[in-house]
């Protein structure tokens, strides 16, 4: 059959076929094997089949935007779908966004999905320290109260100097915090508070840092030959 030949190569070819071959399940199948994004242009029938959406997901996780109301709000189809990408949980229940072992899985990768979580989720402390200990910039997701925790901050710059940019301007003015910053990532010197630019401690640990990474940029180019 053409359209099967068709959809098997190129999955997207589904959107060009017809209306009763969209609603056979096999071809609609063939075709997300081929590319989870071929879901889109599936029947609503199709859109509500347990097994085609899991197969779709294991592709593409963003094709959850494209499942029944029914299968976003099964945890399980949820969960594999943020395991391929984590901002599916954008299109999460209210209740799976303060789910904390959906959260956490959706950030596993990186931390900007944490913007879909719920304010409940956002504003645990115990749940940002993790999420923070994981992705140093999630902090960008806190709560307002959060942010200006201390010993989060702290955790979070401890993974990546540059979460400094997210803490409160009391913080970019602590010493303690802006020398761990800057001591981790030294482009971090340029969200401190302009007090402490000038200082030669804290600019020295900057450069100490850069010039480690120049020094290795150095090295994987005379690796490479590009020396």
């Amino acid at each position: 059959m053409l359209v099967m030949e068709a959809v098997r190569r190129h999955g997207s070819a589904l959107q060009f076929a017809s209306d009763e071959h969209k609603a056979d399940r096999v071809i609609v199948l063939a075709a997300i094997r081929s590319r989870g994004s071929a879901l889109q242009f599936a029947s609503v029938e199709h859109k509500a089949d347990r097994v085609i959406v899991l197969a779709a997901f294991m592709d593409d996780g963003s094709m959850l935007q494209f499942a029944s109301n029914n299968l976003k709000a099964d945890r399980a189809i949820l969960m594999e779908a943020v395991r391929d990408i984590g901002s599916a949980l954008r299109c999460a229940s209210n209740e799976h966004k303060a789910d904390r072992v959906i959260v956490m899985e959706a950030i596993r990768k990186y931390g900007s999905p944490l913007q879909f979580a719920s304010d409940e989720l956002k504003a645990n402390r115990l749940f940002l320290m993790s999420a923070v200990g994981k992705h140093g910039p999630a902090l960008k997701f806190a709560s307002i109260e959060l942010k200006a925790d201390r010993e989060l901050v702290i955790e979070a710059i401890r993974k990546d100097g540059s979460a400094l940019q997210f803490a409160t301007v009391e913080h970019k003015a602590d010493r303690v915090i802006v020398l761990a910053a800057v001591r981790k990532t030294g482009t971090a010197l340029r969200f401190v508070s302009d007090a402490f630019k000038s200082g030669r401690e804290i600019a020295a640990f900057a450069g100490v840092q850069m010039q480690g990474r120049f020094a290795a940029l150095k090295v994987e180019a005379w690796e490479l030959g590009l020396r």
